[in-house]
């Protein structure tokens, strides 16, 4: 039965990618019977982009070898015929960096057209080299040592398509994972997107005790339809997902955790609404890049900012065995400083009305929340309510690496727990951001508890994929 619906959504979605390369290539303006790109010319292009008046004659893309013209020209809101606007100009560059990840570069040119008050756009694109697998090692101190191949295809079959596949194995972890991801379902600004995994894991409940390590095993199915720019930069995302816990090896736990059903089902809907403002590029007066020598990766935003809410019900009535709701705020700043300075900052918020098993409580300490602490090591079953707040003073040292100073500070708060910020712990720290092509992003970050008057060391990746 699955493999036939994956075989539906397969078909449904390469249906969609052919459906919008025609319309891509039906929309194309002409270039006047140009077969080869032309190469920007210096002497006549106009480089005071903030004093550029005209009407656009047409929109050239230069560089692009792995991906029709269509997938690319849908993500330009400026159109031939219509008045240039720098501001339009400035989000097609971001919305190309933002939602198609096998381009890492885009730069902009104008130049007069073919008679006074016209003008030719030009986009040229530098496109990643084949990013299409990634074997590593890595170590944690709750997953141990193991060893990850991610085979992850942003443009998949030349068409816009995402496919994943994600195997994670090691003597404490064996996860895997298939994702497949259509950004303009039918040629619309609708995404679709679908992920099947089974995630398996030795847990330890009291990390700094060394002791309560419990086995959870976790296989479901996740179905999303997402709807693009119901208003400026704003998604709506729908989610349903349908997942199978079942929990083993719970002699040395607590009580807490051995009343927990053994094996249960969560089923889900969720809503998502995303605001992103980020830029990946900058363009200053006369067109200077101020990181126009800095990669400018999709994970290397140096400017705006990405907001997210969403509510999730868990209800008997979609097959459930519990009933809860969760709520999710995460919010993210960017603010760009003088030359390769960034301040990034990050506040997450949650809540749980309802009785949620532990494992889909929210944890604090590690790589994702307070780094000065071991993953999950503040928390041992979880909390209700969830505050974290993160600053980061980001400076680029290379092209593809940035130095990083960090402070967090965050607590989970369980059923019954009033929220005091006196509970609050912190952590501070330094890091290092490497942004590669072929593998996406690493953080490297050592941070100090300030409670616990010790460092941890957190190695991660960045979300290649999603």
């Amino acid at each position: 039965m699955m493999k036939s619906i994956l075989a539906v959504l397969i078909i449904l979605c390469f249906v969609s990618s052919t459906k919008a390369d025609e319309v891509g290539r039906a929309d194309s303006p002409p270039v006047s019977g140009e077969t080869e790109p032309r190469a920007p010319s210096p002497e006549s292009r106009i480089n005071d982009l903030e004093r550029v008046c005209g009407t656009i004659e047409r929109i050239e893309l230069q560089g692009s070898t792995k991906i029709r013209e269509g997938f690319i020209r849908r993500e330009i809101t400026l159109n031939p015929g219509e008045k240039f606007n720098l501001e339009q100009a400035i989000e097609s560059k971001n919305n190309i960096l933002r939602n198609l990840k096998y381009i890492e570069q885009v730069n902009l040119y104008i130049e007069p057209g073919s008679e006074a008050g016209k003008l030719i756009v030009i986009f040229e694109l530098e496109e990643t080299r084949a990013k299409f697998s990634t074997l590593s090692a890595g170590y944690s101190d709750e997953e141990k040592f193991f060893g990850t191949l991610q085979i992850w295809y942003d443009n998949f079959l030349h068409r816009g398509m995402k496919l994943g596949i994600e195997l994670k194995e090691g003597d404490k972890v064996d996860c895997k994972s298939l994702t497949i991801y259509e950004p303009w379902l039918f040629h619309t600004p609708h995404s679709f997107k679908f992920k099947i995994y089974s995630d398996e894991y030795e847990r330890i409940q009291s990390p700094y005790e060394g002791k309560g390590d419990y086995w959870i095993d976790r296989d479901g199915t996740i179905l999303e339809f997402g709807r693009r720019a119901i208003f400026k930069n704003i998604t709506l995302a729908l989610r349903y997902r349908d997942e199978n816990i079942q929990l083993s090896d719970l002699e040395d736990v607590s009580s807490e955790i051995t009343s927990t059903k053994k094996d249960a089902d969560i089923n889900s809907i969720s809503c998502r609404l995303d605001l992103d403002t980020r830029k990946f590029q900058q363009i200053e007066g006369k067109y200077e890049l101020a990181f126009e020598d800095y990669e400018t990766s999709w994970l290397n935003p140096i400017d705006g900012w990405k907001y997210e809410l969403s509510v999730e019900a868990v209800n008997d009535l979609f097959g459930a065995d519990y009933n809860f709701n969760k709520w999710r705020l995460n919010l993210n700043q960017y603010l760009k400083l003088d030359g390769r300075q960034v301040l990034a900052l990050s506040g997450k918020g949650g809540y749980i009305a309802g009785d949620a098993p532990f494992y889909e409580r929210f944890y604090v300490g590690g790589g994702d929340t307070i780094r000065g602490y071991k993953e999950r090591g503040l928390t041992d079953t979880g909390g209700n309510k969830l505050l974290v707040l993160t600053t980061e003073y980001r400076l680029g040292l290379t092209k593809s690496v940035q130095g990083v100073l960090f402070a967090d500070a965050g607590y989970a708060w369980g059923k019954g727990t009033k929220v005091n910020l006196d509970d609050l712990e912190y952590g501070v720290g330094t890091g290092f951001r490497i942004y590669h092509s072929l593998i996406g992003g690493l953080n490297i970050n050592f941070g100090y508890g300030i409670d616990k008057k010790d460092w941890e060391i957190h190695i991660t990746t960045a979300n290649t994929g999603e």
